[in-house]
């Protein structure tokens, strides 16, 4: 158990790292530039608190194309996404896990972020498209935190953003979670608009980590088979229902083993939800406490 939390994080930092460095040298290099990042990270080691930085100082140490890393890491820390993941100062662990124990409700948001469309190849990225994958890693990882923070019930609400970078931490992180969500009574909701990432997981795992499911309209061989192991073969039924879904109809696989087809109803809670939740600064964001209901 306490090699698989340290692998987590190990795989967290490595990704990060990657994307951290130009799309063009890791596409063309991988096979000299990833195992310099793991030999790199794996000399820093994956303790709680470890500084980020210092896989770039290692990287710099791993001879001339290891320096060369390094100088593109130095070059992008001074960047947003960069400083996120490189940041500047001395990093305080225990402040970080005052912070995730003590709130009652913790959004993570992403003003302004430019996601790539989907389907688009890396190589067609823009910058801000590339900026992204480490901030919503990073987003990721600090809304996880919460969920370990302490023992009180909780929820845990994650819409993908593992798996906007091809993350090898998140499949670490789904195991986790959903073993961890019964010692720890935390309901844990994973969204997937892209429900081929789940093929990693082998099937024996999909009945075992995942419970109810939710899938809406969707079309295609390939999200067609994806859809099968989800929803599972107990019923030929929803290879009907998934094509013609309207908006907000999702076909639901319960504990019950039965599926159903429903209606989602957000006529009532998106608008105000969109509303507590923006970040625009010529908009006042409404208390998200307010609107959910009283929050213990």
């Amino acid at each position: 158990d306490v090699r698989r939390r340290a692998s987590e994080r190990s795989n967290l930092a490595i990704d990060m790292t990657m994307a951290c460095l130009p799309w063009s040298v890791v596409e063309h290099d991988r096979g000299t530039v990833a195992p310099l990042v793991e030999a790199a990270v794996a000399e820093v080691g994956s303790g709680f608190g470890v500084h980020s930085r210092e896989i770039i100082d290692a990287l710099a140490r791993q001879g001339d194309r290891g320096k060369e890393l390094a100088g593109y890491l130095k070059a992008r820390a001074n960047l947003g996404d960069g400083n996120l993941v490189f940041p500047a100062g001395d990093i305080d662990p225990d402040a970080m896990t005052a912070l995730t124990a003590s709130a009652a409700l913790t959004v993570v948001t992403t003003p302004g972020l430019s996601v790539p469309p989907a389907g688009m190849p890396r190589s067609a990225w823009s910058r801000e498209h590339h900026e992204s994958v480490p901030i919503l890693l990073g987003a990721s990882r600090f809304a996880a935190l919460s969920i370990w923070a302490d023992r009180q019930p909780k929820g845990h609400f994650d819409d993908e953003l593992g798996l906007s970078g091809g993350s090898a931490s998140f499949g670490s992180f789904l195991t986790r979670a959903s073993l961890d969500s019964r010692k720890f009574g935390a309901s844990i909701w994973f969204a997937f608009q892209t429900m081929t990432a789940l093929d990693a997981l082998p099937n024996d795992e999909i009945d075992s980590l995942l419970g109810p499911r939710f899938v809406g309209r969707t079309s295609g061989r390939t999200a067609d088979a994806a859809a099968a192991r989800i929803l599972g073969e107990s019923s030929g039924a929803w290879r009907a229902m998934l094509p013609d879904l309207r908006d907000g109809e999702m076909v639901t696989y319960g504990w019950d083993r039965k599926v159903r087809c429903v209606q989602v109803d957000q006529a009532w809670w998106r608008p105000a939800l969109r509303q507590a939740l923006d970040t625009t600064a010529s908009v006042p964001a409404r208390r998200v406490d307010g609107l959910l209901g009283a929050l213990r």
